[in-house]
């Protein structure tokens, strides 16, 4: 059985508002609808297998109908030939913090995340799998695409799960 340590909702938010998180109330929203809180440390796979966000600004690597994986995101990303999908996502941008401390540290090839903040997938989500990634695209988007690219080693990143399971069937 996986370790996954219970945390409280209080623990979560302060998570967040540490961040700076820009949407704070939605995802305060959003935990208050679960029943269970827990800490877990993500396997590569599991990692890669997080369901991305789906919205009109990251359509054309998160397309309507099509895998949602964050590796498949990430594939997609990688592929792009323009890296500014909206003000709010640059792909240029989002890889360029992980450029930085490689340039500030040029023997470091791991990374750790901040918690990311996950949820229990829901509705079309759930097709693509369990846990979907609430809080932290932007930098679990940024880590997928320094892995994809060599440029970075998986390490363990934790996240804060929100479910409606009890921590014990983890």
């Amino acid at each position: 059985m996986r370790q996954c340590q219970p945390v409280t909702s209080d623990a979560i938010e302060r998570h967040l508002e540490a961040l700076g998180a820009g949407n704070h109330s939605d995802n305060l929203g959003v935990l208050r609808q679960f029943r269970y809180y827990c800490r877990l440390v993500l396997t590569e796979a599991e990692f890669f297998g997080l369901v991305f966000l789906q919205n009109a600004e990251v359509r054309s690597i998160s397309p309507t109908n099509s895998d949602r994986t964050l590796r498949a995101v990430a594939q997609r990303a990688l592929a792009l030939r323009h890296s500014r999908l909206s003000l709010n996502w640059d792909i240029a941008a989002i890889r360029s913090t992980f450029r930085e401390l490689r340039e500030l540290y040029p023997l470091m090839t791991t990374v750790r995340l901040p918690e990311l903040l996950l949820r229990d997938a829901r509705g079309s989500e759930a097709a693509f799998g369990d846990w979907y990634l609430q809080d932290g695209s932007h930098r679990a988007l940024g880590y997928a695409l320094e892995l994809l690219d060599g440029r970075q080693t998986y390490v363990p990143q934790a996240a804060f799960i929100a479910t409606g399971r009890p921590a014990e069937v983890f």
